[in-house]
């Protein structure tokens, strides 16, 4: 009952045949695994290099092992907001250097017609015109300041309090500002960063308001809040209105402070926003004006739902 082709089998030789044969598979799927593991970490490296030698890194390829398709991404973000903050860096040297040669320039023309006399209006004009230097450069340094993390730390705040104690302090300095705000809306903020970039949103919906009166308004949800300031000027070009938030850029191409301001309100505001993880929108209203908010997520760990 035995099979004749069983006969005269060598154990020995087969556990060893199977043996180097597992081994020789074993031996190769490693290789294949490991070179697939380390041609993205390879990669990777090369693109640490290039971005410490100050080189624009391509983006990365976001495939592979799931944990390094994460790392990837993270380099690829973090790449893209390096060479963000360089472009702002060099925007507002720019900007520096092209506002001051104004004012510098008139005040060696002044220089130049105060020789041997006294003319009051000149000396007024050159007032106005270092005070003018001046608003600038202490600007530039808020923006400067606020490309870093502020340290005061975050806790919970009721923005219902918050926005109450803004509009009273407009309300005293005479201004018309209409707020509406839910009872209450916790969530936890650094409190002085979402203070400076209110007071930056009003005093540009001030400034083209006139004497219209601007709102005020907070909404709130379970997973986010939102606080916007409406004002009823002429807005904003639809095509322009995400050119505003960037340094030094002004709708008025004529660079007046009367009418054209700094241009830095809103790229501090929009710096704030980014360095806490807020959104912000900016929209033409249909009644006519234009619409800033601010979005706050409230679904942080550790925080209480009011």
């Amino acid at each position: 009952g035995i099979n004749h082709d069983h006969i005269g089998a060598e154990p020995p030789r087969a556990v060893v045949s199977i043996f180097l044969g597992a081994s020789l598979f074993i031996l190769l799927t490693t290789l294949l695994v490991v070179r697939r593991i380390t041609r993205p970490l390879e990669t990777l490296s090369r693109g640490v290099q290039r971005l410490g030698q100050g080189t624009h890194s391509l983006p990365l390829p976001e495939d592979g092992p799931r944990e390094l398709a994460d790392l990837a991404r993270k380099f690829n973000q973090l790449s893209s907001e390096i060479e963000r903050l360089l472009e702002n860096r060099t925007t507002l040297l720019g900007g520096i250097s092209h506002d001051l040669r104004t004012p510098l320039a008139r005040l060696r023309i002044a220089a130049e017609l105060l020789r041997g006399r006294e003319d009051d209006d000149l000396l007024d004009s050159m007032q106005q015109d270092m005070e003018e230097m001046d608003t600038l450069i202490t600007r530039t340094l808020e923006l400067a300041r606020m490309m870093q993390q502020d340290g005061q730390q975050d806790k919970e705040t009721d923005l219902a309090v918050l926005v109450a104690e803004i509009g009273a302090a407009r309300t005293e300095a005479g201004r018309q500002l209409h707020i509406e705000a839910a009872s209450s809306c916790k969530a936890v903020i650094n409190k002085l960063v979402l203070r400076r970039i209110l007071n930056n949103l009003l005093d540009n919906a001030f400034h083209y308001a006139g004497e219209k009166p601007v709102g005020l308004h907070l909404h709130c949800s379970g997973s986010k809040a939102q606080i916007c300031v409406l004002d009823q000027g002429a807005g904003i070009p639809d095509d322009q209105l995400g050119r505003v938030l960037q340094p030094f850029y002004r709708l008025d191409p004529s660079r007046n402070r009367g009418t054209g301001g700094s241009g830095l309100g809103l790229a501090i505001v929009q710096q704030l926003a980014q360095l806490q993880g807020w959104k912000i929108t900016l929209n033409n209203r249909k009644a006519g004006g234009l619409s800033a908010c601010v979005e706050i997520p409230r679904d942080q760990p550790g925080q209480q739902q009011s």
